[in-house]
């Protein structure tokens, strides 16, 4: 995360040096972002099929909420920049197997366990264009980057075992939103965004509470 980091240090000098301007179009602003992470295309048994692993059961979770905090300084009325660091949803999966004891009373083991974890920072230009006072749309465009760790389940000698790759990288980011001002120093927005961590396609569904200062 240390490359990642480097996406948000200037940004918050840059804010630091501009909560004092004069124009009203000109402002700083933080807020959090309650976000619901979904991976359409993460595979925990890349390698094995279905039939392979039976009689033993695959579960997977592939969705689950997550949580960014971020600034950002609008620079007119159309366009700002905005940084944020990200904990993602993590998914996971589990493999068990179902064994009659000796009451004849079936009992669940997990065998093996495995996540899909990320943490990230990012650095984007925020698009938006107004249509009132209170209601505005916006677009995003930036870069992701982020720190992954994946555990996912090989098959080696006629055995299953867990096989751990820890991944850095950076990745396009983009997404669309709409905004609801809920006073001169408070808005809330949904936005859906788009991304790739290690290679799988991440969405996210979420909503924002920003303050101005």
């Amino acid at each position: 995360m240390k490359s990642a980091s480097l996406f948000v240090i200037p940004l918050i000098a840059l804010f630091s040096l501009n909560t004092q301007a004069k124009d009203k179009n000109q402002f700083a602003y933080y807020g959090v972002n309650a976000k619901y992470h979904k991976y359409s295309d993460l595979n925990f048994t890349p390698d094995i099929s279905s039939a392979e692993l039976a009689p033993l059961t695959l579960t997977e979770t592939l969705q689950s909420p997550g949580l960014r905090l971020f600034a950002g300084y609008q620079l007119n009325r159309y366009l700002a920049i905005e940084g944020g660091i990200t904990k993602f949803g993590k998914a996971d999966f589990s493999v068990s197997e179902k064994t009659k004891n000796a009451d004849g009373k079936y009992i669940t083991t997990k065998l093996h366990t495995g996540a899909f974890k990320t943490l990230g920072a990012d650095l984007m230009l925020v698009a938006t264009y107004p249509f009132s006072n209170t209601f505005f749309v916006k677009g995003v465009v930036g870069v992701q980057g982020w720190d992954n760790s994946f555990s996912y389940l090989i098959e080696e000698n006629d055995s299953y075992n867990l096989n751990k790759k820890d991944e850095q990288g950076a990745s396009l980011k983009t997404g669309l939103g709409v905004g609801f001002g809920i006073s001169k120093s408070m808005a809330l927005t949904i936005d859906f965004e788009n991304t790739k961590i290690a290679g799988v396609n991440t969405n996210s569904l979420g909503v924002n509470c920003l303050l101005r200062f």
